[in-house]
């Protein structure tokens, strides 16, 4: 089943009134989501009220039920940080919007193992990755890589010691 993602700050700041964010065009908002939007037309207080209450319960079911997933910004940025590299990743299901890209990632180099004429590089973060460059380099355990995006969908390792090369995120 694939799921629905969606920002919202709080569920409660588009009860209160708060309008929702540009991008998200009415038609995008799942159903749960465009009767909050619905009840703002009441001009009745008492049944805009109870129009909200109902269309809270409606979207608070609506994410129990896994249907829509709930997510701000700092968690999706973290995300993307954290797949970095990977060909797909799971903060790109949450959409062109969900933030800024991240085009490059900084950590601590956690293991190194040789792979042939090329190395297996573990970060501190958690990603894996091969050099597919070979050249005068000995990475240590402990120094500081940084990983950049590069053209096509290539990277680059940029060690503190050595040239860059070029690598891919294999875990």
């Amino acid at each position: 089943m694939i799921r629905r993602c969606l920002f919202v700050l709080a569920g409660a700041m588009l009860a209160a009134g708060v309008a929702p964010a540009p991008s998200a065009a009415a038609d995008e908002l799942p159903k749960s989501l465009k009767s909050l939007e619905e009840c703002r037309a009441i001009a009745d207080n008492s049944a805009r009220l109870a129009c909200y209450d109902k269309a809270v319960m409606a979207f608070t079911a609506s994410v129990s039920a896994k249907d829509v997933m709930v997510v701000d910004r700092a968690e999706v940025q973290q995300r993307k940080k954290k797949s970095f590299g990977l060909p797909f990743t799971e903060a790109g299901v949450l959409g062109p919007n969900a933030g800024p890209d991240t085009n490059q990632v900084t950590a601590k180099i956690a293991a190194v193992k040789p792979f042939g004429e090329f190395f297996l590089i573990t970060l501190d973060n958690g990603g894996v990755w091969q050099t597919v460059e070979s050249g005068f380099l000995d990475p240590e355990v402990g120094s500081e890589v940084t990983i950049k995006r590069g053209a096509l969908g290539s990277f680059r390792m940029i060690f503190p010691k050595g040239a860059p090369l070029g690598a891919k995120r294999v875990r």
